[in-house]
C-alpha cells in the first residue's frame, strides 16, 4: 500500500531501470520552463531517484491510503519539481 506522505521509487521492471531527475538538468534557458529532466537510470540509486506522494492539489496535510482512481501528485524528493506527464 502507498499512503500519501510516502517517498516512493517508481522502477520499470521490463528494463530493470528506475526514474531519476536530476536538478543539474533544469530548463533555465530564455524562455525556459524551469521544468527538471526525467529519465530512466541504471546507476546506483541515490537521493535524485525518489518522489513524494501528494494530494492532486499539492496538499501536504493529506493522509491515508492512496486508493485505485486517486489523483495524486508526485514531487521530486531533492528538487521539490512536480512530476508532469504529457500526451
Amino acid at each position: 500500500k502507498i499512503e500519501y506522505g510516502d517517498i516512493i521509487e517508481l522502477n520499470n521492471v521490463y528494463g530493470n531501470v528506475q526514474m531519476h531527475a536530476n536538478d543539474a538538468f533544469r530548463y533555465n534557458h530564455d524562455g525556459g520552463s524551469g521544468q527538471i529532466q526525467v529519465q530512466c537510470w541504471t546507476a546506483p540509486r541515490d537521493n535524485s531517484n525518489y518522489f513524494i506522494v501528494k494530494g492532486a492539489d499539492g496538499d501536504e496535510t493529506k493522509n491515508g491510503v492512496v486508493k485505485s482512481g486517486d489523483t495524486i501528485r508526485l514531487v521530486h524528493m531533492t528538487s521539490m519539481a512536480n512530476l508532469h506527464s504529457h500526451n
